[in-house]
């Protein structure tokens, strides 16, 4: 198993352990006790927007090993990912502006020309002194 994550110092703790092996089983103990040590540090070592995952695995029975801890973690995240997905946006510029023909107010409602005195254009582009343009629209 994969263990760089681990920081040195928790491998060196490992050789300060206090655990007499008697026999091929006491080994076997000793190795799922070293095993559910790393889980709970990997556990421990997860931010605060995973304590919902750490308790669902901290109450699961048997207690699963570190493998299959971060195997879980690592789905849920998987499933947060997709399930909180937002694509981004191609006509994000379309959708911002609301205002316009289609409904709201327009952004010209407040103008008002100098020259002819109607409203939703300036002097600058007032038909009356310019002239209507050929094709198009502006000035």
């Amino acid at each position: 198993m994969h263990r760089a994550w681990i920081p040195p110092a928790a491998n060196e703790l490992d050789y300060y352990q206090d655990f007499q092996v008697n026999c091929a089983k006491d080994a076997g103990k000793f190795q799922k006790m070293v095993e559910k040590e790393y889980a709970f540090d990997f556990l421990a070592e997860l931010n605060t927007k995973y304590d919902q995952i750490r308790v669902q695995v901290l109450g699961k029975t048997p207690f699963p090993s570190l493998y299959m801890s971060y195997s879980y973690v690592q789905q849920k995240e998987s499933c947060r990912g997709v399930m909180l997905y937002n694509p981004p946006l191609k006509n994000a510029g379309l959708i911002a502006n609301q205002d316009g023909p289609s409904g709201g107010k327009s952004t010209k409602d407040h103008l008002t020309c100098d020259y002819c005195g109607k409203p939703r254009h300036t002097k600058d582009s007032c038909w009356k002194l310019h002239g209507r343009p050929i094709r198009g629209r502006g000035k």
